[in-house]
């Protein structure tokens, strides 16, 4: 971090592009940043160079994976980063590199694959999806709860201009009055 703030610190219009590539300004950086530095404009000056003609998300692909951006993916699902690479592509399709400004949180509302190992796995869904699939065991939570039409509330109540109407629950085996009725709907 301190020497990505270096490299910017007194020239914040510049593209970094611009600031990687010159050597007054890789000089100020630490020994590791200049190694570094140099590590990332030799690997994607060959991308950029072609850029106007190719696709932008295959240059972008390209240099990710030259970067070594594949080892990164260890315990995640590769196909996570075709969804980051499609909605590059989405966004550069229908002309709205705009939105690259709040590329983040684009990132945000994007939602990562389940990564399911197949043994011992546990998934979860509806009991209709799960219906046929023939599982080993199948877990539905809250069988044993009542439903909310067999529950009762003890005390119905509303306000009705200065006073409060109230309906207590009725007698076992009574009668339902109209007002507890009326208040309950």
């Amino acid at each position: 971090m301190t020497d990505i703030h270096v490299l910017v610190e007194l020239n914040a219009t510049t593209p970094i592009w611009f600031l990687l590539n010159d050597p007054s300004r890789i000089g100020l950086l630490s020994e590791d940043g200049q190694k570094r530095a140099q590590n990332l404009t030799n690997n994607i000056q060959h991308f950029l160079n072609g850029f106007t003609d190719h696709n932008f998300r295959d240059v972008l692909e390209a240099c990710w994976i030259r970067l070594g951006g594949p080892a990164c993916l260890q315990g995640t699902n590769p196909d996570d980063i075709e969804v980051f690479f499609n909605k590059v592509e989405e966004i550069i399709a229908s002309g709205q590199e705009e939105r690259f400004e709040n590329f983040d949180q684009i990132l945000t509302d994007l939602y990562a694959s389940p990564l399911a190992v197949a043994e011992n796995a546990v998934q979860i869904m509806t009991m209709h999806k799960a219906k046929g699939l023939e599982f080993d065991f199948v877990i539905l939570p809250g069988l044993g709860k009542r439903i909310k039409g067999e529950e009762k509330r003890l005390v119905y109540w509303m306000p009705h201009g200065d006073d409060l109407l109230l309906a207590p629950i009725e007698e076992k085996g009574g009668e339902t009055s109209p007002l507890y009725e009326f208040l309950s709907d």
